[in-house]
C-alpha cells in the first residue's frame, strides 16, 4: 500500500470538509432540477393529453347562414269571367288579396279567391284548377280533372310555382 504524506492527508481531508458544503448544495441544486424536469414532464403530459381529448371530439355541426321560407299563390275569378293570379307572397292573406287586385286590374267584377296553394305549382284549365309539385304533375292532374267533367277544351291556361325565398342570417 502506499503511504500518504500527512500534510496531503490534511489537504484531502481539507477539500472533502470544504467540499462537503458544495457537494450539499450541488446535491439540492441536481433534486431542484429533478424537480422542475418532472413538473415539466407533468405538465407537458397534461397539454398531450388535452389536445388527444380536443381532436377525439367530433367537431360541432355547421351553423345555418338562414333559413328556407315557404310562399304562397291564389287565384280569384271575378262574375264576368276575368281572372288574377299571384305567386310568391308571405301568407295566404296577401296572395288571396293581391290576386283579387290583378283580377280587378283586369276587368274583373266582384272578384273573389278561388284557390290558394303554398310552396307548389298551379296548373288551370277552363274548368279546374289544380296543384302539385311540379308544373307537370298540375298540369296533369289539371287536364284529366277537366276531362273527367266531359269538357272538350281542356288546356291549360295558366301555370305557376310559387318558389320558397331564402332569408340569410346575415
Amino acid at each position: 500500500m502506499r503511504s500518504i504524506k500527512p500534510n496531503l492527508m490534511l489537504g484531502i481531508v481539507f477539500a472533502l470538509v470544504a467540499g462537503g458544503a458544495s457537494a450539499q448544495d450541488e446535491s439540492q441544486r441536481i433534486m431542484r432540477e429533478q424537480d422542475q424536469q418532472r413538473n415539466n414532464w407533468y405538465w407537458h403530459q397534461m397539454e398531450q393529453d388535452a389536445a388527444s381529448s380536443q381532436q377525439q371530439l367530433p367537431p360541432p355541426p355547421p351553423r345555418p347562414t338562414g333559413e328556407w321560407i315557404k310562399t304562397w299563390g291564389a287565384l280569384a275569378n271575378g262574375s264576368n269571367g276575368e281572372g288574377g293570379a299571384s305567386v310568391g307572397k308571405f301568407s295566404k292573406q296577401e296572395a288571396e288579396a293581391d290576386a283579387v287586385l290583378q283580377c280587378k286590374r283586369g276587368g274583373g267584377l266582384d272578384c273573389a279567391p278561388t284557390f290558394s296553394y303554398q310552396n307548389q305549382c298551379v296548373a288551370v284549365t277552363q274548368a279546374t284548377a289544380t296543384s302539385s309539385r311540379s308544373i307537370e304533375r298540375a298540369s296533369k292532374l289539371a287536364l284529366n280533372d277537366c276531362q273527367k267533367k266531359g269538357r272538350s277544351d281542356c288546356d291549360i291556361v295558366y301555370s305557376a310555382c310559387t318558389e320558397p325565398y331564402f332569408k340569410s342570417y346575415n
